[in-house]
């Protein structure tokens, strides 16, 4: 936290001022997050100071929001790009990325409890990523990097080595960056091997998924998904007695996350049972928990870029 406060500080995110009587405030809070290594143990404690955005009121305190982010088929095509041509790939980390943008607005947020030094101005909003997102692309067309039209968030150029050396120059100039091996992206496993091929897996976020949800010692099945099962709207009809509390939203969005990076596998069983996220019944929970048995028999399973 105090790491934390002093990136605010260091960024000027805000100014300390008087609440004019015509304005009013919005809250703030603490959120906490484990960093964690390629293997799942956790490297490092991070904290970030955040704005309830949700208390900003549209067209006042906020236009636009709308920021590309990255999508994980362009990732893919990236390392299988440079799989096949053996290209040098580099990682790098915008340390508090969000406070380098500049809002137009002006945003008046209720200090925190745990620093009383003052009302703060412009932190992170509605329309941070949007900021940051104008910044960042800003600073990359400086060097005549554009981006692709298929892949907003994909910025390319035809760049000699040492033109590619002068942009890393001027990125750890311009923002505080840290250098990370290219093995974690997005909870994305990257191993690189001599022969030049690149495999992605989920192998660490698949086994605290499985955690989570208290089926580390299940047993295993070859398929996600059962065809005999009947999911249909019919079971709906069948009276709430029926009905589970079991975390079936949750796990869904766990499993979805894995089907859209690297598991296409299980696409098919995912989006059956997220058909049922209102008012599960015990035959869906029992549907998604298979599919969490079949994650388990398979938690080794790659995708080979090359």
């Amino acid at each position: 936290m105090d790491e934390e406060f002093k990136s605010l500080q260091q960024n000027e995110v805000w100014e300390l001022t008087e609440l004019p009587k015509d304005q009013t405030t919005i809250d703030c809070k603490w959120t906490y997050k484990l960093k964690r290594d390629v293997n799942g143990n956790v490297r490092r404690y991070k904290a970030r100071l955040v704005a309830r955005g949700f208390r900003q009121r549209e067209g006042l305190d906020y236009h636009e929001t709308y920021s590309p982010v990255v999508r994980f088929d362009s990732i893919r095509r990236i390392l299988a790009i440079a799989a096949s041509g053996s290209k040098n790939i580099q990682q790098f980390d915008v340390k508090t990325a969000f406070l380098y943008g500049s809002i137009d607005e002006v945003i008046f947020m209720r200090q925190p409890e745990e620093y009383e030094d003052g009302t703060t101005r412009v932190c992170r909003l509605k329309q941070a990523s949007r900021c940051w997102n104008r910044r960042f692309v800003d600073f990359l067309q400086k060097f005549n990097l554009k981006a692709t039209s298929a892949y907003p968030c994909v910025f390319t150029s035809q760049s000699e080595k040492n033109k590619i050396n002068k942009i890393l120059d001027e990125l750890q100039k311009e923002f505080e960056i840290t250098h990370n091996e290219v093995n974690l992206f997005l909870g994305l496993q990257i191993e690189r091997f001599p022969t030049g091929n690149i495999f992605v897996h989920q192998e660490a976020y698949a086994r605290r998924v499985l955690q989570r949800f208290n089926m580390e010692n299940a047993n295993l099945v070859v398929i996600p998904a059962n065809p005999h099962d009947e999911l249909g709207p019919h079971i709906h009809l069948t009276g709430e007695d029926d009905c589970t509390t079991a975390p079936s939203r949750e796990a869904i969005g766990s499993l979805m996350y894995q089907s859209v990076a690297t598991r296409p596998d299980i696409t098919f069983a995912v989006n059956r049972v997220s058909r049922y996220l209102e008012k599960p019944k015990k035959v869906h929970w029992k549907a998604v928990k298979r599919i969490l048995k079949y994650i388990k028999g398979t938690i080794d399973y790659t995708i080979d870029t090359f």
